[in-house]
């Protein structure tokens, strides 16, 4: 067990116990000398701000103060968890360049980091992580930014589409439902105000597109499976 790993297992046992806990058990369940679990317990109360009271006497015990109500900051993961998200990340990164890539930037910098810390300051191998795609159509970053927005906000998308298929370009107004990322490439579920029904828009095909104001509607999982 690592040091991440144990400290979070520590909060665990001290946020989740009723009473002291003894030092005898934090021994057994960290699985670590009296020593370290002291500079865990430090390191927990110094550094990261826990309330952590200490019980004196024969046998000593630790508790987090009774009014007090602490979370770990951060990142806490451990290193499979630290590895899988970064093999995600090149999943991400890898099918959607300058789109996702860029906004998830700033967590596969700290999570490359936390690893490193993992590993006793060895780099992670990360061209050990391969991702291969096929046809990956560019996308404006702007577009696909609005189209994810207005999915999770329930509001209704108006937009311009050219149809791959007769290169004639048309005003749309949906209600999104879903995001399908289909053979590396993402495609918008969508009921179509104007000839209701339902219908699936590449999300590359579109341009000029913003929230109309209005509610979406919910379409039926049932119906969007159909």
């Amino acid at each position: 067990m690592d040091r991440y790993e144990r400290i979070v297992l520590l909060h665990r046992l001290l946020r989740d116990a009723r009473r002291p806990v003894p030092l005898t058990r934090l021994i057994d369940e960290l699985s670590c000398s009296r020593a370290t679990v002291y500079r865990d317990v430090a390191y927990l109360r110094d550094a990261l701000g826990a309330p952590i009271e200490t019980g004196g006497g024969e046998a000593a015990s630790f508790r987090y103060a009774e009014a007090a109500s602490f979370e770990l900051p951060g990142f806490w993961f451990n290193s499979e968890e630290l590895a899988a998200l970064l093999a995600l990340h090149a999943v991400v990164a890898r099918a959607d360049p300058g789109v996702l890539s860029s906004a998830l930037a700033p967590f596969r910098a700290r999570i490359e980091r936390l690893l490193t810390e993992h590993a006793g300051g060895l780099a992670p191998p990360l061209e050990r992580i391969r991702v291969l795609t096929q046809c990956v159509r560019r996308l404006d970053e702007h577009v696909f930014r609005s189209v994810a927005a207005s999915v999770l906000a329930r509001q209704q998308l108006r937009f311009f589409y050219r149809a791959r298929s007769t290169g004639n370009e048309t005003r749309r107004v949906v209600s999104p439902q879903r995001m399908v990322h289909y053979r590396d490439n993402w495609y918008l579920d969508a009921w179509d105000e104007d000839k209701d029904a339902l219908r699936s828009f590449a999300v590359d095909r579109m341009r000029q597109v913003e929230t109309s104001g209005a509610r979406a509607r919910d379409v039926p999982d049932a119906e969007l499976d159909a």
